[in-house]
């Protein structure tokens, strides 16, 4: 796959990983029109699907149970997978709530393997390419923590730790919804 292709994928993601910030952010004042649909929430995982046919998108989405840093403001953190016509076996973002500091990205660890989500834009990451969005999707089935270190623009170090419980079952739901 070509760099201007993947870009234009991580673009994509970038946007849906946004409009699952504002679902959340203003589910209270969801109208009954809205196309993103919340399936169930599965422990600490949440299931969605947004848009019909061959622009549906199915993900899955977890908040931080702990976060760490010196900062004073920062937006709301997501760990994010999501599955659609163009990546069918998942891709996993990272949205911070805040602007990655430039040439860095994420590191994620999963109990004790490590992966670099080292593809970033705004207040996104992504890895670099689906072999290793598959090893990282079969880490948060069988493992039972993620932690997510990165670097914001302003120079400041944020750790999040998330909990897998409730992960299998949330995949699966979402992949059931949308069958690709």
């Amino acid at each position: 796959m070509g760099f201007a292709k993947m870009t234009c994928l991580r673009v994509r993601f970038f946007c849906w990983g946004a409009l699952v910030l504002l679902f959340v952010l203003f589910l209270p004042c969801a109208s009954a029109q809205a196309a993103t649909r919340h399936i169930g929430t599965y422990d600490d995982w949440n299931a969605w699907t947004d848009g019909e046919g061959r622009k549906q998108v199915c993900f899955v989405s977890s908040q931080p149970l702990t976060s760490e840093g010196n900062y004073t403001r920062r937006g709301a953190v997501f760990l994010i997978v999501s599955a659609s016509r163009a990546a069918p076996n998942g891709e996993v973002s990272y949205t911070a709530g805040y602007r990655y500091k430039k040439a860095t990205g994420a590191s994620l660890t999963i109990d004790e393997a490590t992966y670099e989500l080292g593809f970033t834009q705004g207040e996104v990451a992504w890895s670099l390419d689906r072999k290793q969005d598959r090893r990282i999707i079969q880490g948060f089935r069988s493992g039972l923590k993620a932690t997510v270190e990165a670097l914001s623009w302003r120079d400041t170090t944020t750790i999040d730790e998330f909990s897998l419980k409730g992960f299998s079952s949330a995949w699966r739901s979402a992949l059931e919804a949308c069958p690709f």
